[in-house]
């Protein structure tokens, strides 16, 4: 099983972090493939274009290489742990733009289905690693 987990703290050292570590330890341990993120030590761009938001993302390109690499990513794996603190009810923004930025159509879902509604394309199951 692959296992995305992403990290969105910005301060080493926080209980954020040793979490991370601790799943990421514990997921590895039962066997798991997993692909790790610290999105603020990576410098992942959280902004959203203009442009991104005028067209329909051509998943999983991206002008972006942080944003392509992430897409990329996202598509192939079996689930995703997301560790971050709740400030003021949302996560941090490095988070809100990833998921802005990463999870779109063509990756997350797929759009035009014949009942009009989202499908989605990520994966959903029980870790079984």
């Amino acid at each position: 099983m692959r296992v995305g987990v992403y990290l969105a703290h910005p301060r080493a050292g926080s209980f954020n972090h040793a979490l991370f570590d601790a799943v990421v330890d514990e997921l590895q341990g039962r066997g798991c493939q997993v692909v790790g993120h610290d999105l603020y030590a990576e410098g992942f761009p959280p902004l959203l274009s203009a442009a991104e938001t005028g067209t329909v993302a051509s998943a999983p390109d991206a002008d972006d290489p942080h944003v392509a690499l992430h897409r990329r990513e996202v598509a192939s794996l079996d689930a995703m742990v997301f560790v971050h603190p709740n400030w003021w009810g949302m996560p941090p923004a490095v988070l809100a733009g990833w998921v802005q930025r990463v999870l779109v159509p063509g990756v997350a879902y797929k759009l035009g289905s014949a009942d009009g509604e989202p499908a989605g394309l990520l994966k959903a199951g029980r870790l079984s690693c």
